[in-house]
C-alpha cells in the first residue's frame, strides 16, 4: 500500500483513495448508508507502517 515507500500511506501513494474505514455509527454491526467513508472523508491524513516488536 505504501507506493513511494516512504513509511506512510497518504495521499501520495496509489491507493490512498481506495482505502476506507467503517464507522458502525448504529452499532447494528451492518454497513449502512453513511457509514462508509474514505480516509480523507474520516480526516485521516496518514498511516504509518512503521511497527514495534514487543517481546512479553
Amino acid at each position: 500500500m505504501d507506493s513511494n515507500n516512504d513509511g506512510k500511506i497518504d495521499n501520495q501513494d496509489t491507493n490512498f483513495n481506495n482505502l476506507k474505514i467503517w464507522q458502525d455509527k448504529n452499532s447494528d454491526g451492518k454497513l449502512d448508508e453513511g457509514e462508509l467513508l474514505s480516509l480523507a472523508q474520516a480526516g485521516v491524513k496518514s498511516l504509518n507502517t512503521n511497527y514495534n516488536t514487543l517481546m512479553k
